[in-house]
């Protein structure tokens, strides 16, 4: 069990906010998911499906790391550490989504596309 009187401001605030932003992420995947045209332009398809996870995973590691004490317990750098963790974190999920996409989903779209453009030559 978590002892709040003993986390500082920064854990705190951390731990809040990385609550906050897995709930808004949770709630953002499953709109996706209901409604995957549902974005009306791609900033927010960016926002809504990168952005959003990345500053959840930024804002746990953070948490995690200033109740760890890394670095002495300075906020600069285990914000930064946090940002590169989270940066790296999200660029692998989408790397892995990507190549799933492209190398297990994607054949078989592929072939129906080049069909269909057969059958538009062929006419």
């Amino acid at each position: 069990m978590v002892k709040f009187e003993f986390l500082t401001a920064f854990q705190l605030t951390t731990f809040i906010l990385g609550i906050v932003f897995s709930i808004l992420t949770i709630a953002m995947v499953f709109f996706t998911l209901k409604r995957p045209g549902g974005y009306r332009n791609t900033f927010l398809q960016v926002l809504f499906t990168v952005i959003l996870p990345m500053i959840t995973f930024i804002m746990w590691f953070a948490c995690v790391f200033a109740a760890y004490n890394i670095f002495e317990g300075s906020e600069l750098y285990i914000m930064l550490l946090s940002i590169g963790c989270g940066v790296v974190l999200t660029g692998i999920t989408t790397l892995v989504a990507w190549i799933i996409h492209r190398f297990i989903c994607k054949p078989e779209h592929d072939e129906e596309v080049e069909e269909q453009e057969t059958d538009k030559k062929a006419k």
